[in-house]
């Protein structure tokens, strides 16, 4: 049974909460959506919004038992770049406006829930199954396999973070593990990585018998759960006190439009500005992404590559959506990648 089926109760004292979600409403003002005066001001704000939103929803997961009151918070963003702007091309002020307007939806959403709190039964969260760093370090290994499959260059694991669910400590922790057992080919840039014959090895040997332990590692499920015409969607799914591996699938529509987004970055990859290291990440996940539409794509590595893009790229088109004589092009991109790999 998921979280989000049992009814939310407080996983905290119902003051601490309420101290908590204020505090949260007050960081809004860091982000100085009032105070935009540029493009660039403006994508620095949207960074900004995007660190205090995602802060405040791993937040409320941690308050309450069940994800309720997270999905009814997630529900309040409203969107800067909409699709209508591939066809009028909107002001400064208006995406401003429409920043502020989110920001205000979430924060009134807070006050809702804080007004909320005194129905709201106190309960003790079920005691989460700690996650060893051997069971870290061998979820980075798969990520790195993945991401690395189908090009010469190293991936930066900090990249690959957001997609396992890892702060960046201990992405990078998990990569000292790897590089300490020889199972990965490092560099003299720190905390990049690709597979070397070992790690290909044990990773093999971990996905062909789940259940026994790969030498140095715990034990890791791989889950693979095939989707038909559920689009964007994500199912979790693990056995008993082990880590899980997500998978999902696409439909042919996403397909098609995944195609066309990496068609346009390419033709107009110069416009992005990245610097070299960036770039060249940029490049390597268009390759292993295309590479993967050639024929049946691994949805594993088609959602990790496709976050690791997203990652890499988003402040930078939502910045040309704004400035570009072209937006529609970049407008298009962004909503892809948005809507595949959230």
């Amino acid at each position: 049974m998921s979280r989000a089926s049992n009814k939310a109760r407080l996983a905290v004292a119902r003051d601490d909460a309420r101290s908590r979600l204020i505090e949260r409403i007050k960081k809004a003002e860091e982000i100085k959506a009032d105070d935009i005066r540029s493009p660039d001001d403006l994508a620095a704000a949207e960074e900004r919004e995007k660190r205090w939103r995602e802060y405040n929803s791993a937040l409320l997961s941690r308050l309450f038992t069940a994800d309720e009151y997270a999905d009814e918070y997630s529900a309040a963003r409203r969107s800067v770049h909409v699709v209508s702007d591939r066809y009028i091309d909107p002001s400064l002020s208006d995406l401003a406006g429409r920043l502020v307007n989110s920001i205000n939806s979430q924060i009134s959403t807070f006050r809702s829930i804080i007004e909320r709190l005194e129905l709201i039964d106190e309960g003790t969260a079920p005691e989460p199954q700690m996650e060893t760093s051997e069971s870290r370090a061998l979820r980075l290994l798969a990520a790195i396999g993945d991401n690395t499959k189908n090009t010469d260059a190293p991936v930066f694991v900090a990249q690959l973070a957001p997609g396992l669910g890892l702060s960046e400590q201990e992405v990078n922790d998990a990569w000292q593990y790897l590089a300490d057992k020889n199972l990965i080919r490092t560099y003299n840039l720190r905390f990049t990585a690709r597979l070397n014959a070992h790690g290909v090895d044990v990773l093999e040997t971990a996905k062909q018998s789940p259940n026994q332990p790969a030498p140095g590692f715990g034990p890791v499920t791989y889950n693979t759960i095939n989707i038909h015409h559920m689009e964007g969607s994500s199912i979790q799914q693990a056995g008993s006190h082990s880590t899980q591996a997500q998978s999902a699938t696409y439909g042919q529509q996403d397909f098609d439009d995944l195609k066309r987004a990496l068609d346009l970055l390419e033709q107009n990859f110069e416009q992005l500005r990245l610097d070299a290291a960036t770039a060249k990440s940029a490049r390597a996940q268009i390759g292993t992404l295309k590479a993967q539409l050639i024929n049946e794509p691994n949805p594993v590595i088609l959602k990790e590559a496709g976050k690791t893009l997203r990652n890499v790229t988003e402040g930078v088109v939502g910045r040309l959506i704004t400035t570009t004589v072209q937006p529609g092009i970049w407008q298009f991109v962004q909503d892809v990648l948005a809507r595949l790999f959230h």
